[in-house]
């Protein structure tokens, strides 16, 4: 039984990581960005700021120590600050949004069985979904 319970404290874990780099990637968009365009993506980055968060208080509660922003490498946020110009840099963070809700998508079939908060998972996921769309609008293309 505790390695059933070890799994979903992992995938709690890496999703806290997982935010925290996207929030990292988020703050390097907002530096490269165009003022009109910064609340936008200011609001966008919010939305991982309350998921990292609410997903940080699950992982404590389960007794674990959720990651922190010092514990991320900056890995996303290096894709970011690789843009060339504000429609690459609105491409890169849609397809980093993609990531993060296919994450989403399999922690929570993954995990479903032992969380109870599957849809908290499934409503964070849809965020990231609405985020892309956004900046796929931003950016001139289809969402």
């Amino acid at each position: 039984m505790a390695a059933r319970q070890a799994e979903p404290v992992a995938l709690l874990r890496e999703l806290v990581r997982l935010n925290f780099e996207t929030i990292r990637a988020y703050q390097a968009a907002i530096r490269l960005s165009p003022a009109t365009l910064r609340p936008r993506l200011a609001a966008l980055m919010a939305d991982h700021e309350v998921q990292a968060r609410r997903l940080a208080a699950e992982t404590a509660r389960a007794g674990a120590h959720p990651p922190t922003a010092r514990d991320v490498r900056g890995e996303l946020a290096a894709r970011v600050e690789g843009a060339q110009g504000e429609a690459d840099v609105l491409g890169r963070l849609a397809d980093i949004e993609e990531e993060v809700a296919r994450a989403y998508a399999q922690a929570a079939s993954e995990a479903a069985p032992d969380l109870p908060l599957a849809a908290t998972l499934q409503e964070f996921q849809s965020m990231c979904r609405r985020g892309r769309n956004t900046l796929m609008a931003a950016q001139g293309g289809n969402p």
